[in-house]
Formats: C-alpha cells, sequence, structure tokens
C-alpha cells in the first residue's frame, strides 16, 4: 500500500484496504460483519471511481477552454476547428 500511495495509484490504495478489512472480518468469522463490508467496499469502489473521474475533470474542462472562449467572442467557425 506505501507503494501505491507514494505512486499516487488510488486504485491500488482502494484495492489493498478493502482486501485488508475484509481479510480481518473473515478471520472474526462474523456473517454480519462479513456483509456490512461487502456493501461498505462496494461504496469504497464507487467513491475512488468518483474522485478519479473528479480529478480528471479539470483537464477536460481546460482543453474545451478555447472552443468556450471563441464560442464567447462569437466565433462559432473558428471554435468548430479548436
Amino acid at each position: 500500500m506505501r507503494a501505491a500511495v507514494h505512486d499516487g495509484n488510488l486504485d491500488a490504495c482502494v484495492e489493498h484496504d478493502i482486501n485488508f478489512h475484509q481479510g480481518i472480518l473473515k478471520a472474526s468469522q462474523n456473517d454480519v460483519l462479513v456483509r456490512v463490508w461487502d456493501t461498505l467496499a462496494f461504496d469504497l469502489r464507487i467513491r475512488a471511481v468518483i474522485g478519479k473521474i473528479s480529478s480528471e475533470m479539470r483537464e477536460v474542462v481546460e482543453s474545451h477552454q478555447p472552443i468556450v472562449e471563441a464560442l464567447h467572442k462569437g466565433r462559432g467557425r473558428e471554435a468548430g476547428f479548436c
């Protein structure tokens, strides 16, 4: 997990965290806790995906900025070439 954190690999961090805690719960042999954890693990995976998408969203917005500026200035033809 340290390597994943150092590399900024959010996917690997989440998978490690899920597997680590799931192993502890399975060792406890408490079926209720295992089922609750499975539900929470799904939530963690979803949050990781959302975090990944939102971090890349800035790049997408920036890449569209020339088009937005051209449209704002009334240069639709130029926007089509961006």
